[in-house]
């Protein structure tokens, strides 16, 4: 078996507004603050969906990754607006992501009072994340919404990969004997997002198709590239997934005896999927320094391992 391994962050920056319903008018704005992921929001993602609704309270403790749920709850909604979905990449400098931004709004009569703390989760009382709300110096403050106004809390989700993968591993037969041994280099690899819906299910690697696309070629030029050469891939129904821990997953990917057989193994990508953006969007590429065959006598096998973490600056 020939094992990689990749670990993600993920992160959001929280921004809130208060209007009369004409948002060329804001009453308040807050600006853009920063977030941090809880662990029970981690931890969420490897079990079921871990973000269908947005909270705010009234609570003031500095946010800490040990904490479950708001300090005081004041009210949810759990439903963006739709016309405010966005996603893309950033692909430009370091460090890399793909986000997804939306608007969850609390209409007239929800939530009015004083709002001093927000988090993303998937009830009233089990968070994926958590903030103070600040302003734009950074200190924390009381936004006020009266029973006549709308509050729009933007949420930008992102998912950072890092610049460079590496890692070496030795190739060894159904009896354990050493074949070859291989040293990998990797990056991420993005793609523009096919759409703009928000994917918060349990995390797996390879998608929906839930496959690896292996090349005969290098891996590509820039992380917008996929690689080059020849493509071979896995069937859809010979991966399988564990959860080594709460916060990671192992996808292992096999070539059976009449596949993968036509191309020297060199270079391979697979998708994250339900990792905040669309399928297609975010995935991992990598190379070997020595090509890898098979014929049609014999079973391949990889295996792609992911953790993920709240997202450290």
């Amino acid at each position: 078996m020939i094992s990689v391994n990749v670990n993600a962050q993920v992160g959001a920056i929280f921004q809130m507004v208060t209007h009369k319903g004409d948002l060329t008018q804001p009453v308040q704005d807050t600006g853009e603050f920063k977030n941090i992921v809880l662990n029970t929001g981690l931890d969420r993602m490897s079990v079921g969906t871990y973000i269908s609704q947005c909270n705010i309270g009234t609570g003031n403790s500095t946010p800490v990754a040990t904490q479950t749920s708001l300090d005081s709850f004041l009210a949810s909604v759990t439903s963006p607006v739709s016309a405010s979905k966005a996603s893309g990449v950033q692909t430009t400098t370091a460090p890399y992501y793909a986000w997804q931004r939306q608007t969850w709004r609390f209409n007239p009569g929800v939530g009015t009072g004083n709002i001093s703390e927000v988090g993303l989760g998937w009830s009233n009382t089990n968070l994926w994340n958590r903030a103070l709300v600040k302003d734009l110096g950074g200190s924390p403050v009381t936004i006020t919404k009266l029973a006549d106004e709308y509050l729009d809390v933007i949420v930008e989700l992102r998912v950072y990969l890092p610049s460079t993968i590496s890692g070496s591993f030795a190739l060894k037969d159904k009896l354990g004997n050493t074949i070859s041994t291989h040293t990998v280099s990797g990056k991420p690899y993005f793609v523009s997002p096919p759409s703009t819906a928000l994917y918060t299910g349990v995390v797996i690697i390879g998608g929906s198709q839930t496959q690896l696309f292996v090349y005969s070629g290098s891996m590509g030029a820039t992380i917008t590239n996929s690689p080059t050469g020849t493509q071979n891939f896995t069937r859809d129904y010979t991966t399988t997934y564990t959860y080594p821990t709460t916060t990671s997953v192992k996808a292992v990917f096999k070539f059976e005896l009449d596949y993968g057989n036509t191309i020297a193994h060199k270079s391979f990508y697979v998708w994250l999927h339900n990792c905040i953006v669309p399928i297609g969007c975010v995935g991992i590429q990598w190379e070997l320094d020595n090509t890898i065959s098979k014929n049609n006598s014999q079973e391949l096998t990889y295996a792609v391992t992911m953790t993920w973490s709240n997202y450290t600056p």
